[in-house]
């Protein structure tokens, strides 16, 4: 039996095509979704505030100051963390750009328009840099199939079915081939002779392969952060890594200096590693001799600086006073420690970064006020050595930037009456200074 000539609008098994409310039997038309979706929106958001966040981690890395109002991201270590970091947010930034363009121009929307009264089917979809028109006669077209697939790899099929050209040897009805009365459409998919012609809008796809590739990197950047925090946790510091002893408790050293004799009181729970270091070297005698050989009190009051073993020697001339280290003589090169911090807040100490936001004063478990002992240092925070200082006066500038240990108990008077030049006669632990191997 003939099939009509006309070709067939709907297929049994869909209900995309719509008609035409003012033209039910001339024109159907179906409208194309494109790039946005609540989906995509959702994915383009994630991956924006993903790579925000891996931005800001990397400057609060870079910085040492917590620009997150969750976690501590300026405990990562610049290089490698910090700037790996920076390399996967400047990716995740770039990737989601590309999102929003996508989004904002809505590539893969369209229609489908199938209008009897001009003859002719136009497919028309939105691409990234134009809008693609293409147009066919409806005679040519002997079936249609829209295939519509949901879920975590959406698709969008329409298939166009051309009639098969007539053969060169026989007329319309000739066996073996479709003509102008064709036959009832087949089950698809298939093939004419004349070709099946399919247009994908797949746009949704894309942005799936998008959003996987924006979860990967999120997924690595957490992986990474995780292992850093994790290496950090269990890799040894301070106490349990040093080769220096610590300080158990607290401890009395009485410095007798040229102008008098001044007494400090060490704190082993705030500062075990630099107290420890500090009461070694007074137990070695390393200060016996040594030099004042900076005091700064104008314009303002600042500090009292000495401790360097250089100075003992009287063979050092004074313009190297403040350049030595101690030298340990088990390993025959200078003896150097972290810098140590801690919060109120917490257990122990941090070791090996600067402490620079704002208001950190109110957090530090020692501060610089008057009479304040702390280590001397180079630029490295980690290159504090045997020379000391005392603070004239509060120095909130300098706190978490510089180890405090201990402070002045008795002799403030002599520490205000040192002038430069003047010399520790001997230096003697008094009281506690019970020195421990690993944590105290």
């Amino acid at each position: 039996m003939a099939a009509s000539a006309t070709p067939p609008w709907m297929p049994p098994s869909t209900d995309i095509l719509k008609p035409d409310a003012a033209n039910p039997d001339v024109i159907f038309e179906q409208s194309v979704l494109g790039s946005r979706r609540f989906s995509n929106l959702l994915v383009a958001l994630v991956v924006s505030l993903g790579g925000v966040g891996f931005l800001l981690t990397s400057l609060s890395s870079y910085l040492h100051r917590d620009l997150l109002p969750v976690g501590h991201p300026a405990e990562l270590t610049w290089v490698p963390q910090g700037l790996v970091m920076g390399l996967y947010g400047v990716a995740a930034v770039l990737l989601a750009s590309y999102l929003w363009a996508v989004i904002g121009i809505d590539v893969g929307s369209g229609s489908n328009r199938f209008d009897r009264q001009t003859g002719q089917a136009t497919i028309s979809r939105r691409g990234f840099r134009q809008r693609i028109d293409v147009e066919f006669p409806l005679r040519d077209i002997q079936a249609i199939k829209v295939e519509v697939r949901d879920g975590l790899s959406p698709r969008r099929r329409l298939a166009l079915q051309p009639r098969s050209a007539p053969h060169p040897g026989g007329g319309a009805d000739a066996p073996g081939r479709t003509g102008t009365g064709g036959s009832p459409v087949g089950p698809f998919p298939g093939r004419a002779a004349g070709g099946d012609m399919s247009w994908r809008s797949r746009p949704a796809g894309r942005l799936v392969r998008a959003w996987l590739s924006g979860l990967l990197i999120l997924t690595i950047g957490s992986v990474l952060s995780a292992c850093a925090a994790e290496q950090r946790s269990s890799a040894p510091d301070g106490c349990a890594a040093a080769a220096t002893p610590c300080l158990s408790g607290n401890a009395i050293v009485a410095l007798q200096t040229s102008k008098g004799e001044v007494r400090f009181q060490l704190d082993g729970a705030a500062a075990p590693l630099t107290a420890g270091n500090f009461v070694d070297l007074v137990r070695r005698g390393a200060y016996n001799g040594t030099a004042f050989h900076r005091v700064v009190r104008q314009p303002t009051p600042f500090v009292v600086q000495g401790g360097d073993p250089l100075s003992a020697n009287p063979m050092t001339p004074p313009n190297q006073y403040g350049m030595g280290n101690y030298i340990d003589p088990a390993r025959d090169e200078a003896r150097l420690i972290p810098l140590e911090i801690r919060l109120k807040r917490e257990a122990g100490p941090r070791y090996g970064q600067e402490l620079t936001e704002p208001g950190i004063t109110g957090e530090l478990a020692l501060v610089h006020q008057r009479g304040a002992l702390a280590m001397a240092r180079s630029g490295d925070p980690n290159s504090a050595s045997a020379q000391f200082y005392v603070a004239l006066q509060a120095l909130p500038e300098l706190d978490g930037r510089y180890a405090v240990f201990g402070r002045v108990s008795s002799g403030m008077e002599v520490v205000d009456r040192i002038q430069q030049g003047d010399r520790i006669i001997k230096a003697t632990v008094v009281e506690g200074g019970k020195l421990v191997g690993g944590k105290p």
